[in-house]
């Protein structure tokens, strides 16, 4: 048996880098780690669980993957480009309802896909306001 984690992170992490746009401007995708003043607006993966369900043929895990849109405002401000930034994540993972765009490299097998849920934050910080979404994945993954 193999790490699970690292295969479904890159596929995430390749499936939204430089495809999710808004008013002209590609959000940038990061893979946990992200220098606060790059961006005012970004796309994390932050954070991902892992529960193995093997089968009698293959090993099988449930993967949890968390990604995180966050804006950095001044001022209060709506979450209107979280919500954007979202919906567009969602519709370039999932192009129908029986497809993703999601690819895993071998050994592995990508069984299944669903968003299991979303939800919203609101900080104040030192600077400004953090305020976003989070969106949660569960992803079936077989290994040969």
């Amino acid at each position: 048996m193999r790490d699970y984690g690292t295969v479904i992170r890159k596929a995430y992490f390749d499936a939204l880098k430089n495809a999710i746009v808004i008013e002209g401007s590609t959000i940038p995708v990061f893979d946990e780690k992200h220098e606060v003043g790059n961006s005012e607006l970004y796309i994390k993966i932050s954070s991902q669980d892992m529960q193995q369900q093997n089968t009698k043929c293959h090993f099988r895990a449930k993967c949890v993957i968390r990604l995180q849109v966050t804006e950095l405002t001044k001022t209060v401000g709506s979450k209107l480009k979280s919500d954007q930034v979202s919906d567009l994540i969602l519709t370039t993972l999932y192009p129908t309802k029986k497809t993703n765009i999601l690819d895993i490299d071998p050994p592995f097998q990508l069984v299944t896909s669903v968003l299991d849920g979303t939800d919203t934050f609101f900080d104040k910080t030192q600077t400004g306001y953090t305020q976003g979404k989070l969106l949660y994945f569960s992803n079936t993954i077989n290994q040969s």
